[in-house]
């Protein structure tokens, strides 16, 4: 805020400045992840892990959309919320949300399309068989 000579207030809009460098954040999201963050280039999770980030995620093959060898990590998750676990639980047996983690079997190993995860079809039925005991 500024004042003028007659000592009156006078109203200053300030535009918030972006952050840019090497990592460019698109419309206020995580320019690793794609996930929303507050004016920052890199999301908080992603800094966090930063070199660590899908260190355990494979490139998912050219044709995995139409694979049927292959589902979405939604899907899966939304197959363990249909059982009665959490979306969380089925997250945590691919190694975490930032692949920082080894996968708890190659049923639940992750492939990345884009920012797309898929995991193979084998994980409906060992997620199905580790419920059921």
């Amino acid at each position: 805020m500024k004042t003028n000579k007659s000592s009156k207030r006078v109203e200053t809009k300030v535009e918030t400045p972006v952050v840019t460098g090497k990592f460019s954040g698109i419309d206020g999201k995580c320019a690793i992840c794609g996930k929303p963050t507050w004016a920052h280039e890199v999301g908080s999770t992603c800094q966090k892990h930063l070199g660590k980030v899908a260190l355990f995620y494979k490139p998912a093959p050219a044709n995995v959309k139409e694979n049927k060898d292959f589902i979405t990590l939604k899907s899966l998750c939304d197959l363990a919320e249909s059982l009665g676990k959490s979306r969380g639980f089925a997250v945590n047996l691919t190694g975490g949300d930032a692949g920082t983690k080894a996968p708890q079997s190659s049923a639940f190993q992750v492939y990345m399309d884009g920012k797309r995860k898929y995991v193979p079809i084998a994980s409906v039925q060992e997620l199905e068989k580790m419920l059921k005991h």
